[in-house]
C-alpha cells in the first residue's frame, strides 16, 4: 500500500465540501463521474485546496463527455405512417356507398316495373295477374332498397371511423 492511498482527502465541488476520502475512494468516484476533474482536493488537516487533477496526477477527465445529440421530437403517430389505412377506409366507404345507391336504384326500378305491370294487368281485366305482378315486384324491390340502405349505413360508419382516427392522431 503506497503512502498516497493511506492519506485522507476532503473534496470541494459545486460549492460543497465532502470527505474525508481515501485516494482509492476518490479514484472510484472520479471513474463513476461523481467527482468531476474541476473539483478541488485538500488533505485532511491541510489548508491548501488544489485542483484534483494535479493532486492525483491525471490530465484527462476520468469520465469522457457524452456528446449531446439533438433530434427532432418524435410524434406519437405520424400521419404518413397511417395514410394507407385512411386511404383504404375511404376507398371501402366509397365502394359501399356506390353499391348502396345502386341497390336502391335497382330496387326502385324493379318496384316501378312491378307497379306498371300491375296497372296494365288490372286495366286489361286480369286483376289476379296484376296483383301477382305487384307482389312479385314488391318483395325483391324492397329487399334491394333495404340492402342499399344497409350498405350506405355501413359506409357511413367506415367514414366516421376514419374521421375519428384522423382526428385522434393529429
Amino acid at each position: 500500500m503506497n503512502v498516497m492511498s493511506q492519506r485522507l482527502w476532503n473534496v470541494h465541488q459545486a460549492g460543497e465540501n465532502g470527505g474525508p476520502y481515501t485516494a482509492d475512494q476518490i479514484w472510484q468516484l472520479l471513474s463513476q463521474g461523481t467527482i468531476v476533474d474541476e473539483a478541488q482536493a485538500c488533505e485532511v488537516g491541510g489548508q491548501t485546496w488544489q485542483p484534483i487533477r494535479e493532486v492525483f496526477g491525471y490530465t484527462e477527465p476520468a469520465v469522457e463527455a457524452v456528446p449531446v445529440v439533438h433530434r427532432q421530437p418524435v410524434t406519437r403517430h405520424s400521419p404518413r405512417t397511417h395514410a394507407p389505412a385512411y386511404t383504404s377506409i375511404t376507398a371501402g366507404a366509397t365502394v359501399l356507398s356506390i353499391a348502396g345507391w345502386l341497390w336502391i336504384i335497382i330496387g326502385g326500378i324493379w318496384l316501378l316495373v312491378g307497379i306498371i305491370a300491375a296497372v296494365n294487368g288490372a286495366s286489361n281485366s286480369h286483376a289476379e295477374a296484376g296483383g301477382l305482378a305487384l307482389l312479385v315486384a314488391i318483395v325483391p324491390s324492397l329487399s334491394s332498397i333495404v340492402a342499399g340502405i344497409l350498405l350506405l349505413f355501413v359506409a357511413s360508419i367506415g367514414t366516421a371511423i376514419r374521421d375519428i382516427a384522423q382526428n385522434s392522431f393529429k
